[in-house]
């Protein structure tokens, strides 16, 4: 039997081999089948052993080939699902250019993106970085503070999206005064550059505005 194998089938059509041996006989038969199957290398101790064994063997290679088969198919299937977490996971750190921590974090991943430094800007995009830092004024102001920890982790998470997408969701927040973002489909789709297009309401501009003005205020 092959390794790690540890188990093997004798099936109910082979009953009529068995009725017709008597108790010895069937006795010194699985005596054999179990020496074989342990690799034991046994010889037949009489023909009729010999005899009565030679169609159980036959199915014992059968099963031990499928066995082997399945092994094969197995260690290849987890070869290749461990080479595409390999691939997923190089294709995330690709995405992280560089990281510098010190007392605040700096983290460059992408265009539009710088995580918290001490002036206060999560973008390099002017226009994203305004709405953000509004909206988590306006969150402070209904009560809900944001550690740096949790910021930080809302713009990490923006990172996967573009600048576009990110001003329209930030937009949509202030406007609705909401204390979370969600992700919004695009309406349409720029057919020059098949890039989605974000249409936000229009109030949003007025809120943006009469918002800011408050905070002047």
């Amino acid at each position: 039997m092959a390794e790690n194998k540890k188990s093997f089938i004798l099936y109910t059509d082979q009953k009529g081999v068995w009725d017709k041996l008597d108790d010895a006989q069937a006795g010194r038969l699985i005596k054999h089948v179990i020496a074989y199957v342990n690799d034991e290398n046994p010889e037949a101790p009489d023909f009729i052993t010999e005899l009565a064994f030679e169609p159980i063997k036959a199915v014992l290679k059968r099963d031990l080939k499928k066995w082997e088969t399945q092994q094969d198919q197995r260690k290849k299937a987890g070869k290749k699902s461990a080479e595409v977490r390999k691939r997923n996971a190089t294709s995330v750190n690709d995405r992280s250019v560089s990281s510098t921590v010190n007392g605040s974090v700096s983290v460059n991943v992408s265009d539009n993106v710088n995580v918290i430094n001490k002036k206060g800007d999560y973008f390099s995009n002017e226009k994203l970085n305004q709405c953000f830092s509004l909206w988590l004024k306006m969150c402070e102001e209904k009560g809900k503070n944001r550690t740096t920890t949790s910021i930080e982790a809302i713009v990490m998470k923006m990172q996967y999206k573009t600048t576009e997408q990110n001003i329209t969701e930030v937009e949509q927040a202030l406007e609705n005064g909401w204390l979370n973002l969600y992700s919004i489909k695009p309406k349409t789709y720029d057919k020059k550059t098949e890039k989605p297009v974000y249409d936000a309401p229009q109030s949003v501009k007025k809120a943006l505005n009469d918002l800011a003005n408050k905070m002047k205020v």
